[in-house]
């Protein structure tokens, strides 16, 4: 995949020095994690679809060919948005966001798991697990149910 430019300064973790409520002379090291919410969103918004184009291109199947894409879910928004870049229907994306919060990357598997069970994908569908997170990385696989 090409990549798609995004700072560290919008995410990153710093080590910190800081007195502590019981010694105020004995400082306590701390890990401060920075996360600009804003450029993470227009970065994610950009990277699913990528993903998914790269990954269907790879394959040589048109993203129509997609029956389900389970797609890690740190808010219904960012799906709304690549479903709109992609220009597919939300419905393409399982979502369970709404149940269970943000599940990071155990959300592909969860998802997958739901469709399964509710006989919402059956085999010979083409699935798609897209996937982006720590370090601002993003990848995507197809396979055949």
């Amino acid at each position: 995949m090409n990549g798609i430019p995004i700072s560290s300064e919008h995410l990153h973790c710093k080590r910190q020095r800081q007195p502590t409520p019981f010694h105020s002379d004995v400082p306590e090291e701390r890990t401060l994690t920075h996360m600009n919410g804003r450029e993470i969103y227009k970065f994610t918004i950009k990277a699913i679809p990528e993903a998914v184009e790269k990954v269907c291109e790879r394959a040589g199947i048109a993203i129509s060919d997609i029956n389900m894409i389970f797609a890690h879910q740190a808010n219904a928004r960012i799906l709304e948005a690549a479903a709109k870049n992609l220009n597919i229907s939300l419905d393409k994306f399982y979502m369970n966001i709404h149940r269970y919060g943000n599940t990071s990357s155990a959300t592909m598997a969860t998802c997958f798991d739901e469709c399964v069970r509710e006989g919402k994908i059956k085999h010979g569908d083409t699935i798609c697990f897209v996937g982006f997170g720590a370090g601002l990385i993003y990848a995507a696989n197809i396979l055949e149910y």
